[in-house]
């Protein structure tokens, strides 16, 4: 997905499933080795050893992380993809690293344009929330549109958001329902007790294991060319606070995104540095710079 290109906010298309471990690599290697067995669901269904749901599931994440790209009935390795998964010059081959997890939670929140991921990770302004009062800022969205969405099309993708963050119980049974996904190992989602009877749910500032300085210089890249293209200069805070940034969609206190900052700094040598004094906090960057470019792999987005 083209940087500057925004889409109409989705609510649904994940098929009530949450990203799996195991997912991404696997639809990743398919397309890139065996593309003719993907050409249609019935094929995909046989050459995947999956249901035509889970299929289609695949599918959805796979290009909202920019895994794959998707292109009518085309389907390509993505931006994010070639990144992390290329045999040659990937970074996490297997995505064994917290640092491609954040890279995915950054393509979710800041690409993919899906209606809960805005709700709380595009802004800091429902920092606490029950599945009530993310119901209610969800139907207040799609009516923005002009889209009238039923009960459980809201609640569906709901749920598909809290089980991608928020570690569900085991049901006892073995079923898919009780697995994991990768995002729950970012715990940027928590539970805080309930409120009549309903769970609360906490998106607070939190630590970022993790994250590294060349996956945040990564994201802030892809940010800063969408709201700053052609500035080589802009103030910290626009990159920390602002809604939609990696402060904001990472949940990183100030310190945090300093530190992430001094590091990006050390790692291109000075080409993106923090200038941090008493009267002034701003970040520059030039992100022509060739060696820059190379260092985080967007020469050929």
């Amino acid at each position: 997905m083209a940087l500057d290109e925004i889409r109409t906010e989705r609510f649904s298309g994940h098929e009530s499933f949450s990203c799996r471990y195991g997912w991404l690599p696997k639809i990743y290697e398919a397309v890139t080795n065996s593309p003719a067995q993907l050409e249609t669901d019935d094929l995909a269904t046989q050459w995947l050893g999956i249901g035509r749901n889970m299929v289609r599931s695949i599918w959805f994440w796979a290009e909202a992380t920019e895994i794959i790209n998707i292109d009518g009935q085309k389907r390509t390795p993505g931006r994010l993809g070639r990144r992390l998964l290329d045999p040659k010059r990937g970074w996490d081959k297997y995505l064994e690293r917290l640092e491609s997890t954040w890279m995915l939670h950054w393509a979710l929140s800041f690409g993919a344009n899906l209606a809960a991921w805005n709700c709380v990770f595009g802004t800091r302004r429902l920092t606490y929330f029950t599945r009530s009062s993310l119901r209610g800022e969800i139907r207040h969205r799609a009516r923005s549109l002009g889209k009238t969405l039923v009960d459980s099309t809201i609640d569906q993708h709901i749920a598909v958001f809290l089980s991608s963050y928020v570690a569900q119980p085991d049901d006892g049974k073995g079923s898919d329902d009780s697995v994991w996904s990768p995002f729950q190992e970012l715990n940027l989602i928590q539970q805080r007790g309930s409120d009549n009877g309903e769970i609360i749910y906490s998106a607070e500032d939190t630590s970022p294991l993790g994250l590294t300085a060349r996956a945040y210089l990564y994201c802030v890249r892809d940010y800063w060319l969408r709201h700053f293209l052609g500035q080589r200069v802009v103030a910290m805070s626009a990159l920390t606070s602002v809604d939609g940034s990696p402060g904001c969609i990472f949940r990183l206190s100030d310190e945090d995104s300093r530190q992430l900052l001094y590091g990006a700094s050390a790692l291109t040598g000075g080409e993106v540095a923090l200038q941090d004094t008493m009267d002034t906090q701003n970040v520059i960057a030039d992100w022509s710079n060739p060696e820059v470019t190379a260092l985080i792999g967007v020469c050929h987005d």
